[in-house]
């Protein structure tokens, strides 16, 4: 999926899939898809987080608090992802 769609359009994103109805919509003719859509409004909801001015709280995910959760038999603990880098518009310069 191309990030400049993602932060620059409004629509709503459906996944076109021919064999999955939950997640994406199945196609009944050349202009109609029929289906949940699930993967299309979780990375439609997505694309507004991203574009929300609180984005760096995106930065960290804290484990679900669920009795055993783990990989490879060992605590998921919290994930958290690089520092964003500054925009160029962002930087400031000093000269001496």
């Amino acid at each position: 999926m191309n990030f400049f769609y993602l932060q620059e359009s409004d629509r709503p994103i459906v996944e076109e899939s021919s064999r999955d109805p939950f997640w994406g919509a199945k196609p009944t003719n050349t202009e109609t898809l029929i289906g949940t859509n699930v993967l299309g409004e979780l990375l439609t909801e997505l694309r507004e987080e991203l574009k929300s001015p609180h984005i760096d709280k995106l930065r960290v995910v804290e484990p679900p608090t669920l009795h055993k959760f783990l990989l490879i038999e060992k605590p998921i603990g919290v994930i958290e992802g690089p520092k964003p880098k500054p925009k160029p518009e962002q930087l400031t310069w000093s000269f001496h």
